[in-house]
């Protein structure tokens, strides 16, 4: 099943992320993490989502984490 993001969708989650979570992850993982969240909205169950990436790379977009 392919779900398509936005780039602007991948960076808000990213951002919701180190917000809500602490957790620092850059633009893929945001990506991952914004299907992740459409597939909650169709379905019930439990996910397993692996981030692939930090954001070190990102700060740009990002900005500095806190």
């Amino acid at each position: 099943r392919e779900i398509r993001v936005s780039e602007q969708e991948a960076v808000q989650a990213a951002k919701r992320l180190r917000a809500s979570h602490n957790h620092p992850v850059g633009v893929s993982a945001g990506a991952v993490f914004a299907a992740a969240e459409h597939i909650s909205d169709q379905e019930e169950g439990t996910a397993v989502i692996l981030f692939p990436d930090s954001a070190n790379r990102y700060t740009h977009l990002l900005g500095r984490a806190p």
